[in-house]
């Protein structure tokens, strides 16, 4: 069991208590954009203290090198070390799929809705990687990668907190729920934090103290090392190279 003094625990709990509070007097702003801007920018802030050096929190469009775009994504956690974006504005830009760890939509509201456009968001990132390249003494082992995890997040929901949970709305949404869903993470504060293990879902349940919220953010935290590790070095060239051999990697 966990020690209850643990001083990481501690200041992070403070911390999301803080980002809560913020949160909500955010959702009162009468203008919709800057108020989903403001908690954009929040979930960042909790999410950037676990993040290892090399993953950076930005918000925009994946693409591949065939040209295909995905619709705007709230938060995109991403590695410059795999592969650098293109930026129009402050983390605001591209990013090559191959580089990209996490997907997150973030709702002031989770409601039936909020739900039916982050499936749509997360199917659009469905784009097609190149192969990647693992090294070892010399010798490149060529493998696939695999598409960022596909997260939703919400700071409230309509559901009543008594039958359905948000899981249940969630299969009610997605014919493939149960064994290829295109969300594998949900946390909504005060319902849960769910996540897709191949093949069933894990529920944490929320407490009074956030807990929901702060095994959401140690979930990333503990799945990132692996994943960037997957990445290996895909070749960014093959962004930049008209290439006319009917669309091989080069």
């Amino acid at each position: 069991m966990a020690n209850s003094n643990n001083l990481f625990r501690k200041r992070f709990l403070r911390d999301i208590a803080k980002a809560i509070q913020d949160a909500d007097e955010a959702i009162e702003i009468e203008h919709s954009g800057l108020a989903g801007r403001i908690r954009e920018i929040l979930l960042a802030k909790l999410l950037e203290p676990i993040l290892p050096p090399e993953v950076k929190c930005g918000t925009g469009k994946l693409a591949d090198r065939n040209g295909g775009l995905s619709k705007q994504i709230d938060v995109i956690l991403y590695s410059r070390q795999v592969l650098p974006p293109v930026f129009y504005c402050e983390n605001e830009g591209v990013f090559p799929i191959e580089s990209c760890l996490y997907n997150i939509e973030v709702k002031s509201t989770v409601t039936s809705q909020s739900f039916k456009d982050a499936i749509v968001n997360a199917k659009s990132t469905q784009l097609k990687p190149l192969y990647t390249e693992h090294w070892n003494s010399g010798q490149g082992i060529q493998t696939g990668i695999a598409n960022p995890i596909c997260a939703l997040f919400g700071f409230s929901s309509d559901l009543s907190g008594k039958g359905k949970s948000e899981l249940d709305r969630y299969r009610e949404l997605d014919d493939n729920a149960n064994d290829d869903p295109a969300i594998t993470v949900i946390c909504v504060r005060g319902q849960g934090y769910w996540y897709y293990k191949n093949p069933v879902w894990v529920h944490h349940a929320p407490t009074s103290e956030f807990d929901e919220i702060l095994d959401f953010l140690s979930g990333i935290s503990n799945t990132i090392p692996q994943f960037i590790s997957a990445k290996g070095r895909p070749r960014f060239g093959n962004y930049l190279i008209l290439d006319t051999r009917n669309g091989e990697e080069v």
